[in-house]
């Protein structure tokens, strides 16, 4: 019998006080997590539709931006252009804010659309790939 991360997930380092829980959907949010029943692994459905451009401590940390594929709110959302302006602010202030309490230094110089986000995910599938499916 094959070993599942579901079933081979530890209770934690110190339970009841401190313990590792598997979270399907989040409390008080509309994201649904699912668990993939093949592999164990928490699955989110999204479409990409940019990249927003971040420097942490001076090194390039890209994050992938994607919009629920069955949500009538955002399934409409192609590209970064069509996301409203005081959102992509709060993303950058949000990722801002948390980095500094950490005594960190991030800055987000700026968000791009779809065509640089997928290609950014094609060079890290081949990087894995290469570095480790050696």
């Amino acid at each position: 019998m094959t070993k599942h991360p579901w079933h081979e997930a530890s209770t934690g380092l110190n339970p009841p006080e401190y313990l590792n829980g598997i979270v399907e959907i989040s409390t008080g949010m509309r994201t649904k997590y699912e668990v993939d029943k093949e592999t164990g692994l928490l699955k989110l459905d999204r479409r990409v539709i940019g990249v927003m451009r971040m420097i942490d401590q001076g090194l390039a940390d890209d994050k992938i931006l994607a919009v629920p594929e069955n949500d009538a709110n955002a399934s409409h959302l192609k590209d970064i252009d069509e996301l409203a302006p005081h959102f992509k602010l709060e993303l950058k202030e949000f990722f801002e804010s948390y980095k500094r309490l950490e005594n960190k230094v991030v800055t987000v110089p700026d968000f791009q659309g779809k065509e640089t986000a997928l290609t950014i995910i094609l060079r890290s599938i081949e990087y894995y790939k290469k570095v480790f499916k050696k």
